[in-house]
């Protein structure tokens, strides 16, 4: 009787420590996986500026970015030739459609017009000038630093003449902080505004010839 008591204590003992293994292998395996951030692109901080008589009618026309870059998930570069693809940091909407109404909300701004269409949309009089942008570079690099490099175009609203192309490449003065997404998103949108700031600057010197 003894033995046989001994014997059932026994492999109960066996049953549970199987079970809490396999418990345990279970929550290595199916384990919680990192939460994911999402994160958008910030315009301009807002300045004071006075009303133009005639404001401009400008239309974004094209954004274009490369293959790599159109996804839901941040990039980042870990080589000259290999890229970051990061899981747990992620677009909270498509990058494009992103930068477009980003460009348009620091255009108004810095143009000080709220005459801003987005193609195919446009507005029922012909705009003065049409911008398109062709993103060749727009991620952190190896060293740290987030590069942004575009070749952007203006033409004339009517005629659809190129009037100025020019290829930009833009760099951090610092480098962002390993693994701080925050900031390396907060960098790529002070960049980007760069970008805008140059493509008013370029189109105020068209209207002043």
């Amino acid at each position: 009787m003894i033995v046989s008591m001994l014997i059932k204590s026994y492999r109960l003992q066996v049953f549970s420590l199987a079970l809490l293994l396999i418990l345990g292998l279970s929550g290595c395996i199916g384990g919680s996986s990192p939460a994911v951030r999402f994160y958008v692109l910030s315009p301009l901080a807002p300045t004071e500026s006075t009303t133009s008589s005639k404001p401009l009618a400008i239309e974004i026309s094209t954004i274009h970015l490369p293959q790599y870059l159109d996804r839901p998930h941040l990039v980042t570069r870990s080589g000259n030739n290999r890229l970051r693809i990061l899981q747990s940091h992620q677009w909270g909407g498509n990058l494009r459609k992103d930068m477009v109404r980003t460009l348009a909300v620091n255009l108004s701004q810095l143009l000080d017009t709220p005459n801003i269409t987005i193609a195919p949309h446009r507005s029922s009089t012909q705009g003065d000038y049409r911008v398109s942008i062709e993103i060749i570079k727009f991620e952190k690099d190896t060293d740290g630093h987030v590069r942004l490099s575009a070749q952007w175009q203006i033409t004339s609203g009517m005629e659809r003449t190129p009037l100025v192309t020019e290829i930009t490449t833009l760099s951090g003065d610092s480098p962002a902080a390993e693994d701080n997404y925050d900031e390396v998103v907060a960098m790529m949108s002070q960049q980007y505004g760069e970008l805008a700031k140059l493509i008013a600057q370029a189109i105020r010197q068209l209207e002043e010839k």
